[in-house]
C-alpha cells in the first residue's frame, strides 16, 4: 500500500484563521515575486524607445522564464520531501545537476544563431528586436541557478512551517531589483528591455542569499534518518518538473500566436503589463498549493482548507472584474504602467476575457495541492498538458479568424486553456479523495484515507 507522509502537525485543529495566517506570507510572496514584472514594465514604458523595448523586454523574459521553467517546481520538493539531512542532501545534489544543465544551455541559446532561429523562425518576432532582447535575454543567464537553489530552500523553510521568512526573502528581493530598476532609470542612458532584465537578476541573487541564510538553521535537522532514493524522487518530481516546462511554453506560443495576428507589436507592448496583473493575482492563489501540502492531515483541516479555496477564488474574481469593469482599469494601464491611451484601450477586452482566470486559478493551486499531497504528482502532468493543448487549439484559431488584435486571441486561449485544465483536476482530486485503497502516515499514526478525507 502507498504510504504518504506530511509535515501537518498533530493536537492542534486547523481553523480557518490558522490557515489565513498561514496562507498570508506565502500568498505576499507570489504578490511580490509577481510584481516584478509590472514594475520593471513600468520603468521600461519610461524609458526611450519604449513601444520596443516593452516587446523585447517581454520577449526575453517569458524565453528566460521557459528555461527556468524545469526547477519551478523545488519549492514543493522541498515541502514534500526534505524531511531529513540526507534527503536534503539528494534535493542539492539534484538541484545541482539541473542548474548545470541548464545554465550551460541559456548561454548556448543566447551566444549563438540558436536565439535568431528562435526568436524570428520559431516565434516569428519582428527582426527589430531580434538584437535588443537577445542582450536582455544574456542578461538574465544567472536567474535560473539562483532561483533554482532559492526555492529548495523556500521549500525547506516551508515544511518547518517558517511561512514569515519565506515571504522576508521575496521582499529582500524586490528591495534589491527596485534599487537597480532607479539606478537604471536615472543614468538613463541604457534600453529599457536591459534595465529590466538586469534590474531582475539583481533581485534574484540578493533573494537567492537571503534564502540561504534564513534556511540555514533548518537545512541539517530531521535526523539521520533513511535517504531520499533517486526513484522516489525521480517518480515524484518528474511529472512536476515536466508540468513547469509545458506551463511555462504558455507564453512562447501566446508570443507566437500574437506576432501571426493583426496587431502584432501593439499586442506585444501590450501584454507584460497585462499579464503582470493577472500573474499577481494567480501568484497569490498558487500560495494554496503550498499550504495545502503541509497543512492537509484530517477531514478538518481538509474542509477548511476547501473553504479558505474558496473565499480566495471569490476575492480574485471580484478585483479582476473590478479593474475590468471600472476607472480602475485605466489608472492601472495608464497612471501607474505608463501606457500609452491607444495600448491601454487595446488592454480592455482582453481584461474582460482574464477576469475569470484568478478564481479558477485558486482551485487549481487547491486541487494540485490535494494531489500532491498524496503523493499523486501524474495528474498534475496531465492537466498541465491538457491546458496547452486547449491554448494551441484556441491561438490557432484565433490567428486563422484574422480579425482580432493578437492580445485578445492570447487572453481568450489563455482563459480557455485554463478553465479546462480545472475541470480535469476537479476530477482527479475527487477521485483521489474518494480512494479507499492507500494509506496516510500522519505524525507516526497509520490511517485509512476514509478517515482522512
Amino acid at each position: 500500500m502507498d504510504t504518504i507522509k506530511t509535515s501537518a502537525p498533530a493536537g492542534r485543529s486547523l481553523t480557518l484563521g490558522r490557515v489565513f495566517w498561514f496562507w498570508l506570507p506565502l500568498g505576499s510572496m507570489w504578490l511580490l515575486m509577481n510584481v516584478e514584472q509590472p514594475l520593471c514594465a513600468a520603468v521600461v514604458a519610461r524609458l526611450p524607445d519604449a513601444v520596443r523595448s516593452l516587446a523585447a523586454f517581454g520577449l526575453a523574459f517569458s524565453l528566460a522564464v521557459f528555461l527556468e521553467s524545469p526547477i519551478v517546481s523545488l519549492l514543493t520538493a522541498g515541502n514534500a520531501l526534505a524531511v531529513n539531512r540526507a534527503s536534503y542532501a539528494r534535493l542539492l545534489g539534484f538541484t545541482h545537476a539541473m542548474n548545470a544543465v541548464l545554465f550551460g544551455l541559456h548561454l548556448t541559446i543566447g551566444l549563438t544563431p540558436m536565439y535568431q532561429t528562435i526568436v524570428c523562425g520559431w516565434i516569428g518576432a519582428p527582426e527589430s528586436l531580434l538584437p535588443i532582447s537577445r542582450t536582455a535575454f544574456l542578461l538574465m543567464a544567472p536567474c535560473t541557478p539562483l532561483v533554482a537553489y532559492r526555492r529548495l530552500w523556500q521549500g525547506v523553510l516551508i515544511r518547518h512551517h517558517r511561512p514569515g521568512k519565506v515571504a522576508a526573502v521575496m521582499v529582500v528581493r524586490l528591495a534589491a531589483m527596485l534599487l537597480a530598476l532607479v539606478a537604471g532609470l536615472l543614468w538613463g542612458r541604457w534600453p529599457g528591455a536591459y534595465v529590466g532584465t538586469a534590474a531582475i537578476s539583481v533581485g534574484v541573487a540578493a533573494g537567492a542569499l537571503a534564502a540561504w541564510i534564513f534556511a540555514r538553521p533548518y537545512l541539517s535537522s530531521g535526523g539521520s534518518g533513511r535517504s531520499l532514493s533517486w526513484n522516489r524522487l525521480l517518480s515524484f518530481y518528474t511529472p512536476l518538473g515536466l508540468t513547469g516546462v509545458i506551463h511555462q511554453s504558455v507564453e512562447p506560443i501566446l508570443f507566437t500566436a500574437m506576432s501571426h495576428a493583426a496587431l502584432p507589436l501593439e499586442s506585444l507592448a501590450t501584454w507584460p503589463v497585462m499579464i503582470g496583473l493577472v500573474g499577481i493575482l494567480i501568484g497569490m492563489g498558487r500560495a494554496q498549493q503550498e499550504i495545502t501540502v503541509a497543512l492537509l492531515n484530517d477531514r478538518s483541516s481538509f474542509i477548511q482548507l476547501r473553504r479558505f479555496s474558496s473565499w480566495l477564488a471569490f476575492s480574485m474574481t471580484c478585483f479582476m472584474a473590478m479593474v475590468a469593469l471600472t476607472p480602475v482599469g485605466s489608472l492601472w494601464f495608464e497612471t501607474f504602467s505608463g501606457l500609452k491611451p491607444e495600448l491601454a484601450r487595446l488592454a480592455e477586452w482582453p481584461a474582460i476575457l482574464f477576469a475569470i482566470v484568478p478564481g479558477l486559478a485558486v482551485f487549481r493551486s487547491w486541487w494540485r495541492g490535494v494531489l500532491i499531497q498524496r503523493h499523486r504528482t501524474t495528474p498534475v502532468g496531465i492537466g498541465t498538458a491538457l491546458n496547452v493543448a486547449v491554448l494551441l487549439i484556441f491561438s490557432w484559431a484565433g490567428v486563422a479568424w484574422n480579425g482580432a488584435p493578437g492580445i485578445v486571441v492570447a487572453a481568450a486561449a489563455y482563459a480557455f486553456s485554463v478553465g479546462a485544465e480545472c475541470l480535469y483536476l476537479g476530477w482527479q482530486s475527487r477521485l483521489a479523495m474518494a480512494g479507499a485503497e492507500g494509506r496516510i502516515e500522519i505524525d507516526g499514526a497509520t490511517m485509512l484515507k476514509e478517515e482522512v478525507v
